[in-house]
């Protein structure tokens, strides 16, 4: 279904633009999770459907890279609680918005100050 809908996406609403209207990137964003299968049937469409488009880079960002990113980047997970268990958004993100009226300042000011570092490969 979303190999579908990415074809049908870049067929009905991208490669037609011209001009000022031309697009450089199109990516499709889905909860749905990759497979193997998946990427090689992407990798085919992709392909097939930008063989003399240059300009042009289209993706699919699946459930893990989506995942990632929001894992990455808590400042926006108040923007999709959804996601969350029971829609209720981690203690961690409360504490980078800095609406969390019930942990004292200090212990805010300390773990934002921590999560700001550079993360440090092992």
């Amino acid at each position: 279904m979303v190999i579908a809908e990415f074809a049908k996406e870049l067929k009905n609403n991208v490669l037609c633009r011209n001009g000022e209207e031309r697009v450089n990137y199109f990516f499709l964003v889905t909860n749905v999770p990759s497979s193997m299968d998946a990427l090689e049937k992407i990798d085919q469409a992709r392909s097939e459907l930008l063989k003399n488009v240059s300009y042009l880079h289209a993706d699919v960002w699946w459930k893990e890279r989506v995942t990632a990113f929001l894992d990455s980047m808590p400042s926006v997970w108040r923007s999709f609680p959804e996601i969350f268990a029971g829609g209720t958004l981690p203690l961690l993100g409360h504490v980078v918005s800095q609406t969390s009226k019930g942990l004292p300042r200090a212990i805010r000011m300390a773990i934002s100050h921590q999560y700001a570092q550079p993360s440090v490969p092992i």
